[in-house]
């Protein structure tokens, strides 16, 4: 599930469930023979898998249980994994800036108490700090996107 072309066009990252456990895997494209490599290996379902334009690195969603998903980042080969967010809440969808400095998500972190499914936008640094909320509805604000201005 959730596929994301790599910058330069050459792998896809995408989230596969194997042995009961939902991983990241990227695949290289131009290899019709190419197994897909594994990078992450935690107990917990991670999904949501997108790629840094800049650097390449992946920002992604790890299902930590009891309805608490956070937003990680690691390198393109799986290595220097850090979490980004740390709160009780969902979060996830992580998108990146085309800049590669910042990075949406949507978040339940402020819905109010017992309803789980009102999500809004949420924007931070790509270290994880400085988050801002963007949207403030009712509701479900989710799978947010970067787009380019026109030159």
């Amino acid at each position: 599930t959730d596929p994301a072309w790599s910058p330069d066009g050459t792998r896809i990252a995408f989230a596969q469930q194997v042995e009961g456990n939902l991983d990241i895997y990227t695949v290289a494209v131009d290899d019709p023979a190419a197994e897909p490599v594994r990078l992450t290996e935690d107990p917990a379902a991670d999904a949501d898998p997108a790629w840094n334009p800049v650097d390449g690195s992946l920002a992604f969603t790890r299902d930590l249980g009891n309805g608490n998903r956070e937003i990680f980042r690691m390198d393109a080969d799986g290595g220097g994994e850090q979490q980004l967010t740390d709160s009780p809440a969902a979060e996830e969808d992580p998108a990146w800036h085309p800049d590669g400095g910042y990075i949406a998500f949507e978040s339940n972190r402020d819905a109010p108490p017992g309803v789980d499914d009102e999500f809004e936008v949420y924007v931070m640094l790509a270290d994880g700090s400085g988050t801002t909320r963007v949207t403030n509805h009712t509701g479900f604000d989710a799978h947010p996107a970067w787009g380019r201005a026109p030159d």
